[in-house]
């Protein structure tokens, strides 16, 4: 299937705060091996996390640093924000915010956040809301193979700024 055939126009959505709980790595997102992150989660991690999971979902949820290109990633599950933190993982709070949600299938992913930044926002009348992380969304129950998945950017109304000649 090919990449036009996978993407569609985003849906505009309001998402409540929520808590995640999980692996953390740091790195360019790009380089990060998910599938050696995600086998060490599944087999050191989940059956403490899927207990106290809210959805039974998960996650890659990306944080900003202030070095180019690198991100604090928690690949985990979303918890209540009263559960204490088991030694090797770490939490962090995803705070409300309006997003631009995309679906595609796994294999597409870095073609789809391609169309995003290059070409969906160029277009839009929204910008990457860098001050709040942005996340991958999967469903519960995902095994391996080409599996769906959602990316949510997190946006804001663009600013439009006027030039001395448009005054």
């Amino acid at each position: 299937m090919g990449l036009k055939k996978t993407l569609i126009e985003p849906k505009i959505v309001e998402k409540k705060a929520f808590r995640v709980m999980g692996i953390m790595v740091y790195g360019n997102p790009l380089t990060i091996n998910y599938d050696e992150v995600w086998r060490q989660f599944m087999s050191s991690y989940y059956d403490r996390i899927a207990r106290r999971s809210t959805d039974k979902a998960y996650y890659n949820v990306y944080f900003n640093t202030d070095e180019d290109n690198a991100v604090e990633l928690i690949a985990g599950m979303s918890v209540k924000r009263s559960w204490p933190v088991p030694k090797g993982l770490a939490t962090r709070e995803i705070p409300a915010a309006r997003y631009a949600m995309f679906g595609c299938l796994i294999n597409v992913i870095e073609l789809t956040y391609g169309y995003i930044h290059n070409k969906w926002f160029p277009a839009s009348k929204y910008e990457w809301d860098k001050s709040k992380p942005d996340f991958e969304y999967f469903s519960p129950g995902f095994s391996v193979g080409n599996i769906p998945v959602l990316i949510y950017i997190p946006i804001r109304e663009k600013l439009i700024s006027l030039s001395v000649s448009q005054v």
